[in-house]
This record gives C-alpha cells, sequence and structure tokens, in this order.
C-alpha cells in the first residue's frame, strides 16, 4: 500500500511541475512589447538557433552560431557523438560589410510586429529558427514561426549563414551536414 502512495505523490508531483513549466512558457514568452529588450552593450551580437526536424532525428540535436559585433563566429554544430562540437571562425570583410547594412537597413520594431500566418514547418517535420538580436543598446527577438520575416532579406541571410558555417568548418571535418 505504501508503494502506491509514493507513487501516487511523485506522479502528482510530476505533473503538475510539467504542468507549471508548460503554463509559465506558455504565458510568458512572446509578450515582450515591442520585442525589444534593454542591454547593457553597446555591441552587436547575433545568435541564430535551428529548431525542428534536426531534434527529432533521434540525436535532437540542432546547430546554433553566434555573431559578433567584429565579424567572429562561433558555430556550434552538435553530432551524435560529440554534442559539444564548436568551430570558431570570422566572417570575411565582405560578409560583415554587407551583414552590418542588412542590419541598418532593417526596421526590427516593425518586423516584431509581424504575424506569421502560415503553418510552421516544424509541425511537419521541417526546420525553423529563432534569432536574438542585441545592437545599440537594444535587443529583438524573432522566431520564424511567430513572425513573417522570411521575405526580410537580413533573416535570409542570417539562414543561409548555416550552410556557409556548415560548409566552411563541418565539411573539412567530414562532420555531419544538416
Amino acid at each position: 500500500m505504501t508503494k502506491h502512495l509514493y507513487l501516487i505523490i511523485i506522479s502528482t508531483f510530476l505533473f503538475g511541475f510539467v504542468s507549471g513549466v508548460i503554463i509559465f512558457l506558455s504565458s510568458n514568452t512572446g509578450k515582450e512589447g515591442d520585442g525589444s529588450i534593454t542591454s547593457s552593450s553597446n555591441e552587436t551580437s547575433i545568435v541564430v538557433t535551428m529548431y525542428g526536424g534536426c531534434s527529432r532525428d533521434g540525436e535532437g540535436l540542432c546547430p546554433t552560431y553566434r555573431i559578433a559585433d567584429d565579424g567572429s563566429y562561433t558555430f556550434i554544430a552538435p553530432s551524435a557523438t560529440n554534442p559539444t562540437q564548436q568551430f570558431k571562425g570570422s566572417l570575411t570583410t565582405a560578409e560583415r560589410t554587407a551583414l552590418m547594412q542588412k542590419l541598418g537597413k532593417t526596421d526590427f520594431v516593425n518586423a516584431q510586429k509581424t504575424v506569421f500566418t502560415g503553418e510552421c514547418p516544424v509541425n511537419v517535420d521541417g526546420i525553423a529558427y529563432r534569432y536574438d538580436i542585441e545592437t545599440a543598446y537594444t535587443q529583438y527577438a524573432f522566431d520564424s514561426c511567430k513572425q513573417n520575416i522570411e521575405s526580410i532579406d537580413l533573416f535570409t541571410t542570417l539562414n543561409s549563414y548555416f550552410e556557409t558555417f556548415t560548409n566552411r568548418d563541418l565539411l573539412k571535418n567530414n562532420a555531419r551536414k544538416y
């Protein structure tokens, strides 16, 4: 009888915990006002994370990268054999210049207000992207399944960097290509 009581208590706790996490995340994400968050840094930083089908292939691993103000990047391309596989490099001068121009031309506030109305690709085992962009003391968060940003040149370029970094870094080491 005691064994069943412990099982009920543990099950109730786990159900409550999972429910609480789901409720917290659903009510505390995507409601950042105009999408800007005050930052203490004047440096530009871009973090892009791929999610969706790459996490459902049995390994649960999707690549991510960060581009710093000086054009240096860290590309994390986990694999089943090495979940912390990191590559560091720098954008070419032309790539960095083009990226900075696109950053300057992008209207982040209006892009944040758009709404994605299609079916999110992750619903059919596709790929979607999360973007955290910090520039001039302001941070913006975007999700390709929440905002209609696919036609904005900056985000198209940021998506293409997954392929660029894969070709530069992973293929050199015969690693898995996403």
